[in-house]
């Protein structure tokens, strides 16, 4: 890989190495690849959230059957934020 020299407004040298984006990687990925490579960062928040709420249900549930029946009936912050997506 080449990497240009061009000079600044100072005379200083100032390398630039050639960037690729990340749409013409994608698209340069065998399909399989590429989705596997869109839905790790997908799946990895989806495990932390799925662990985050089974710690919040056990913590919550060593106050009482009454805190879980009213924890469970809250809409989550992201239902409220969805809810004008919906209508």
């Amino acid at each position: 890989m080449s990497q240009a020299v061009e000079r600044s407004a100072d005379d200083v040298p100032v390398r630039r190495v050639p960037h690729r984006s990340v749409p013409q990687d994608l698209l340069a990925l065998p399909p399989l690849r590429a989705i596997i490579r869109l839905a790790l960062p997908t799946t990895g928040v989806m495990l932390i959230a799925a662990t985050s709420n089974v710690l919040y249900t056990y913590y919550v549930s060593r106050l009482g059957p009454e805190a879980i029946a009213a924890v469970s009936r809250r809409p989550s912050s992201r239902t409220i934020l969805a809810l004008p997506a919906v209508s």
